[in-house]
């Protein structure tokens, strides 16, 4: 299949990568549309991908069957997108608070994927990975 991966040294490619391997409980979604978003150029600019990051998230796709489980839903994904960045902005920063809070003030989940990737420091410790390879300690 094709794919927009990120390549060290290249930037963005365009290229063919392995079919996926699905697991007997995943699905498989025929995308027809990628795009690009703030969140992918974030990642790119800040230097925090890895080799062979694939990029594009945000899809619209046809429905497939697969293991006999029929995708349906919005097949439109980007359409349905808010216009409005602000009010998107805004509600993706109050779920990831409402997240980051789950088991109350100042007890985060350090499991927590979303928790353990975007907390920079907790408790006087440096616990971003970028940041720590940044300044030259792991």
């Amino acid at each position: 299949m094709k794919a927009v991966v990120f390549r060290k040294g290249k930037g963005l490619v365009y290229e063919n990568v392995p079919d996926y391997s699905l697991a007997p409980d995943e699905v498989l979604v025929k995308v027809a549309n990628t795009g690009f978003c703030g969140s992918d150029h974030s990642l790119v600019a800040g230097g925090l991908l890895s080799d062979g990051y694939i990029l594009g998230h945000e899809i619209s796709g046809v429905v497939v069957e697969k293991h006999g489980v029929t995708i349906s839903g919005i097949a439109n994904v980007p359409g349905s997108v808010p216009v409005h960045s602000t009010w998107l902005y805004a509600h993706n920063m109050y779920y990831y608070v409402e997240n980051l809070f789950k088991k109350g003030i100042g007890n985060f989940d350090l499991e927590d994927e979303i928790v353990k990737h975007s907390l920079v420091t907790y408790k006087g410790k440096i616990l971003f990975a970028g940041a720590l390879k940044a300044m030259g300690e792991k």
